[in-house]
């Protein structure tokens, strides 16, 4: 998969699902203590797994990056939060790098 030559809505798509399996697994991992120990390691370690890879992805990219995936796709509160900080082409062509740079370095480790 050449994610660079992604359309952005495919991009996007890609990375919606990544944040919604992430918040998901998050929400599994807390409830699943209820298990007996060896049963709970079995679903635990998946989700860690995947946890894990999610954060040190999201430490790899720049300022920048973290502040548009952020805002965009884990703390989706203020919808165009962006309009006073960059002009609609340059939001778009930065949120473009970062979601590239995100999904080639998560699918890439």
């Amino acid at each position: 998969m050449d994610i660079k030559k992604m359309q952005f809505v495919e991009l996007d798509k890609k990375m919606q699902f990544l944040a919604s399996t992430y918040f998901t697994s998050l929400f599994k991992s807390e409830r699943v203590p209820t298990l007996h120990d060896s049963d709970q390691e079995e679903v635990v370690a998946p989700l860690k797994v995947f946890i894990n890879r999610m954060q040190s992805t999201f430490l790899m990219l720049n300022k920048e990056e973290q502040k548009i995936i952020n805002n965009d796709y884990f703390f989706e509160d203020y919808p165009y939060w962006w309009e006073s900080i960059y002009s609609k082409k340059d939001y778009f062509q930065i949120k473009r790098q970062a979601l590239i740079h995100f999904l080639r370095t998560f699918y890439e480790e």
